[in-house]
């Protein structure tokens, strides 16, 4: 229904990061890329926009990027400092605010810190809210502000059916990365049958993976940070 009176007229729709985590002057994650594919999609159907920090100037167009107030960085993200935690709150309470402001008519947020989004989407007057996520939120102060709020949203955007029914809204299933343009493959000599790419996050079961292959004839290749050093340890000594 929602793609229907998307055809209707040319809206103009949103894709908002109001934490625009980033790192050494970059977005970090896949935020970036999540973005830039919503983008791609959604410009045949309405105006599309940009709606993120200073970071993401280096990745979009200026005609289309509405930049916001502020831009977290991962080193404020991840610090215990109780000040600190308070400026990044108030970056993204700001950031939240002037986003729901924005005269347009459809806001997607793909943040990883939703806490603003559910609290003040009464905000949101008559633009159709959808949220992207990425697992079902493990803190219940978190769950509950999206429940208390919940009737200010339209949809959930997520990869995962079983997050898409918990949230018990409309939703589309969309991949997190999906390829826009077709390449020609390079010749390579293959060195592994399985590589698992990325930040190895605590909810990123890699563990899994090593110990289903640890008694295989197959190669395993795990390429990324690892913020905790015993975790490395443990993964290197299972296989």
């Amino acid at each position: 229904m929602y793609m229907v009176s998307l055809m209707e007229k040319k809206l103009r729709i949103g894709i908002v990061d109001t934490l625009s985590l980033s790192a050494n002057n970059k977005i970090y994650g896949h935020f970036n890329k999540t973005a830039s594919d919503y983008y791609n999609i959604l410009s045949k159907v309405g105006d599309v926009y940009i709606v993120g920090g200073e970071t993401y100037a280096a990745h979009f167009d200026k005609n289309k990027l509405i930049r916001l107030p502020f831009y977290t960085t991962k080193k404020e993200f991840d610090s215990r400092d109780v000040f600190v935690r308070l400026i990044c709150k108030a970056k993204s309470i700001i950031n939240t605010a002037f986003a729901y402001l924005l005269p347009l008519d459809i806001l997607i947020f793909q943040d990883a810190n939703q806490t603003a989004i559910y609290k003040l989407s009464k905000y949101s007057g008559k633009k159709r809210v959808f949220i992207v996520k990425y697992a079902i939120e493990n803190r219940e102060a978190v769950r509950n502000a999206f429940w208390k709020n919940s009737k200010h949203f339209d949809g959930v955007i997520t990869s995962i059916k079983s997050v898409a029914e918990y949230y018990q809204k409309p939703y589309v299933l969309i991949p997190d990365y999906f390829p826009m343009e077709t390449a020609q493959a390079s010749d390579c000599i293959k060195k592994w049958d399985v590589s698992v790419v990325g930040t190895v996050m605590g909810f990123k079961d890699y563990e899994a993976v090593v110990e289903a292959l640890s008694n295989t004839e197959f190669k395993v290749y795990i390429a990324g940070y690892f913020p905790d050093k015993e975790r490395l340890s443990m993964i290197k000594s299972m296989y």
